[in-house]
């Protein structure tokens, strides 16, 4: 009856030591990136889409930056990340960088102003007379 308790308690302990120590090492295989997104002037931009997406893998994953430019990724798998960032009226920017196990990464994401682009419609109009008053077409 002693051998068959000790054997109990034996096989109890070594479940008991497996699941504390479980966490441990599923957390180590991971890295944690955030950072803040801003302006090529240095104001932060909120509302930005970020993704970060393992360059072997290719897992993807998606965010938005907050009202004060911060983004987070918690617990993305170690490896070669491509950090992208868009937003209305910028560029879009890619950053790479490498998460080893248990790192916290921070990664400042720099927006630079789009270009900007306008078009100019010019259309013929009737000139009359000879102080060149003029209209344009009719329409």
């Amino acid at each position: 009856m002693k051998k068959i308790s000790v054997r109990i308690f034996v096989t109890s302990m070594f479940f008991v030591g497996v699941l504390v120590l479980s966490p441990a090492v599923f957390a180590q295989a991971n890295a944690d990136l955030q950072g803040i997104t801003r302006d090529s002037n240095g104001a932060v931009v909120p509302k930005v889409k970020v993704k970060a997406r393992n360059t072997a893998t290719n897992l993807a994953r998606e965010t938005q930056s907050d009202e004060e430019g911060r983004y987070a990724f918690p617990s993305l798998p170690i490896g070669a990340y491509e950090v992208t960032a868009n937003s209305a009226g910028f560029q879009e920017t890619k950053v790479n960088t490498e998460l080893t196990i248990g790192q916290k990464t921070e990664l400042e994401v720099i927006l630079k102003p789009a270009g900007v682009s306008a078009s100019v419609v010019v259309e013929a109009g009737e000139c009359i007379g000879r102080d060149s008053v003029c209209r344009g077409p009719a329409g």
